[in-house]
């Protein structure tokens, strides 16, 4: 019976107002991994919202210096390590750690002004030359411990499928 009621709240609460997952980048290196699209998502009261990747670029020239400060500092004193510049990975140090802080703090922007309960992110190949890996600022979102927390995940499916933050959100709310 406790369980029914739980079931019986999150439903409800998804009637009131849908699950928007805010989509980056759908298809990124020919997969389409768990991608529903509306037509099959609507009816379960999950909607989606396609941002282009490139907003990321752009709207991370104006993420003043002072949040990446913070959130490097944050992930530091929470005890992330970092292996800068190991064999193989020259390529990445600790500028490379900052510009995956902006580009997290740019997408936590994006969610908030969409308003968007979830998040699927897949980083595209055309971006390689462009930006670092997203695969930290993906992670971060599925922890409470992260700069500019509001105390609560921010499910994220990497490669952003859809067959893996619909289940996620699901069991966000019923946990």
């Amino acid at each position: 019976p406790e369980a029914s009621r739980l079931a019986a709240r999150v439903a409800e609460g998804i009637r009131r107002r849908r699950i928007l997952i805010l989509m980056l980048g759908d298809t990124s290196m020919g997969m389409i991994n768990g991608y529903f699209g509306p037509r099959l998502l609507n009816p379960h009261g999950f909607t989606e919202h396609k941002i282009d990747q490139a907003w990321i670029i752009d709207r991370g020239r104006r993420i003043d210096e002072k949040r990446i400060d913070a959130a490097f500092a944050f992930v530091k004193d929470k005890g992330v390590t970092f292996h800068w510049g190991e064999r193989g990975a020259t390529d990445f140090d600790a500028n490379a750690t900052r510009e995956q802080l902006r580009d997290y703090l740019a997408v936590l922007d994006l969610i908030d002004e969409y308003k968007a309960d979830c998040l699927g992110w897949q980083y595209q190949l055309g971006l390689i030359p462009l930006r670092a890996p997203s695969d930290f600022a993906e992670g971060l979102f599925n922890s409470t411990c992260r700069p500019e927390s509001n105390g609560d995940t921010i499910a994220t499916a990497t490669e952003a499928d859809q067959g893996n933050v619909v289940p996620m959100e699901m069991m966000k709310r019923l946990l």
